[in-house]
């Protein structure tokens, strides 16, 4: 486009130059006109022509491009891109309000000197209501203070170590991700937050995809969960909420400000949002926590049950419809009953044993158990439940006793408990 206008100006000025400049090439004898300059100035119309009219459709391509943007942005995340939240106001203050009554002017007090005895002014008589005039609007009163939402505790769901699910609708929600940073980056610098933790809240009262899921990070909405993932984590996400609780995941976040096309003296925010999210069947436990004190061990290598096979009356209870879950247990000390043989560790779900330790694993974990037994408390592990309605194994995910860091004693680990007095998740082949 430029260039354009660069050669219709010196188209022009040629042909001024040789259009009035008179004489020899082709020339009109004694005219002062030459053709040569003519034909510069029909060169240079068209020229400015030609620059009209790919303004004109440029224009036109910026303004799909900002619509296509404008739905895109819609149906991802429920308003227009850059749209500003429309301002609520109650029905009292969209009325119009009442015309205020003007006192009327008092007379001057004559300048005579009052009675020594002069009794007060009796006081004026309500006004009487007129036969036949309509009632009198009521006041208007003021609208009531609306009730605060109250804030969300945070729920660590379950796995999910490393940030794969893409988020988005990152590139309309700039302003929030340079607030979550903290700051906003300087030409070509690149901000990256990992291990951040962003809450996946549902929102079931969008619009545009009843279950749609935002990604809050330091209290800044910065997109949502696509479209078909919203629809498969919602209804796991949905009963955390309800229970007063923000589900809880590791996040990372890609902030880097870059030249725009059109303006380089601009710069344009890029951002890239994931969230670590494991299957959605293994984001909840499977069981509620222990009533009495407890405290659970950090997760580690995963080590093998035996005996599970005495145990499936009690194990088939936990089974889920895909076959796998994570129940939150207790690991307990079996005393051997033989004298000069070794203790092993048992492991339980709701206090019913479903297995035990080997003697060589159980010695990692004694130490630990009754360090927490001398505290009151008992000893919570992870397992992992995987079976059938015939066969089913369990592992125990908890650290051994060398293991543990130092941060794990200053305060017990606990969970909050979402099931209460609900039942559990049916198991996969029904009563």
């Amino acid at each position: 486009m430029d260039k354009l206008r660069l050669w219709a100006w010196i188209t022009l000025g040629a042909g001024i130059v040789l259009f009035f400049g008179g004489g020899g090439i082709g020339g009109v004898e004694g005219g002062g006109v030459s053709a040569l300059g003519l034909l510069c100035i029909v060169a240079t119309i068209v020229l400015w022509i030609t620059v009209a009219v790919r303004a004109a459709k440029s224009g036109a391509v910026k303004r799909s491009a900002r619509s296509a943007a404008d739905q895109r942005s819609a149906m991802l995340y429920g308003e227009p891109y850059g749209a500003q939240p429309a301002a609520t106001t109650s029905p009292a203050s969209s009325a119009a309000p009442a015309p205020s009554a003007v006192p009327a002017p008092s007379a001057p007090a004559p300048s005579a000197a009052p009675a020594p005895s002069a009794a007060p002014a009796p006081s004026a008589a309500p006004p009487q209501p007129v036969v036949g005039a309509p009632p009198a609007p009521p006041a208007a009163q003021p609208a009531p203070p609306r009730a605060a939402k109250p804030a969300l505790k945070p729920y660590r769901l379950l796995g999910g170590t490393y940030p794969s699910t893409e988020v988005e609708g990152e590139f309309a929600r700039t302003d929030a991700i340079v607030k979550a940073i903290g700051r906003r980056p300087k030409r070509d610098e690149e901000i990256i937050l990992e291990d951040v933790a962003a809450y996946l809240i549902p929102e079931p009262s969008n619009r545009y995809d009843a279950n749609a899921v935002m990604v809050v990070i330091n209290s800044q909405h910065v997109g949502y969960l696509g479209r078909d993932d919203a629809a498969v984590y919602q209804p796991v996400l949905t009963p955390i909420v309800e229970a007063g609780f923000a589900p809880e995941v590791n996040a990372r976040l890609w902030v880097v400000a870059r030249e725009q096309w059109e303006d380089r003296r601009k710069l344009k925010i890029h951002a890239n949002v994931r969230v670590a999210l494991d299957a959605p069947h293994l984001l909840l436990p499977l069981n509620d926590p222990p009533a009495a004190p407890y405290s659970i061990l950090p997760t580690g290598r995963a080590l093998q049950l035996t005996g599970e096979e005495n145990h499936l009356d009690v194990l088939t209870d936990y089974v889920n419809h895909e076959g796998d879950g994570y129940a939150l247990g207790t690991l307990t000390i079996a005393h051997a009953a033989r004298a000069g043989a070794k203790d092993s560790v048992e492991a339980s779900i709701d206090g019913q044993v479903v297995g035990k330790l080997s003697t060589a694993s159980s010695e990692h974990f004694i130490p630990t158990i009754r360090h927490l037994e001398m505290q009151g408390m008992a000893a919570a592990a992870w397992l992992r439940v995987k079976g059938s309605q015939i066969s089913v194994q369990v592992t125990v995910q908890a650290a051994k006793a060398h293991e543990i860091p130092e941060a794990w004693f200053k305060a017990p680990q606990t969970i909050p408990s979402l099931h209460g007095d609900a039942p559990r998740p049916e198991p996969m082949w029904g009563d």
